[in-house]
């Protein structure tokens, strides 16, 4: 599970697995929007373009550069 998205079992836990297939059986249609907008969520914190991200690379770039 990326970001709480999906439908997670432990493992190679067969048991706890086919539980996760009857819920999301059970769930997913019901559940849609909500679950696309999570899904969105998490892929934008991804974006290259994200704030978060662009100030992580900035900063590794700069300590490259900074070695002396």
């Amino acid at each position: 599970m990326l970001g709480g998205c999906g439908y997670r079992y432990h493992g190679f836990d067969c048991e706890e697995g086919g539980q996760a297939l009857r819920r999301a059986f059970a769930e997913h249609d019901a559940n849609l929007p909500a679950y696309r907008a999570q899904a969105r969520q998490f892929l934008a914190l991804l974006d290259p373009e994200h704030e978060a991200n662009v100030r992580t690379y900035t900063g590794a770039i700069e300590a490259l550069f900074n070695r002396t």
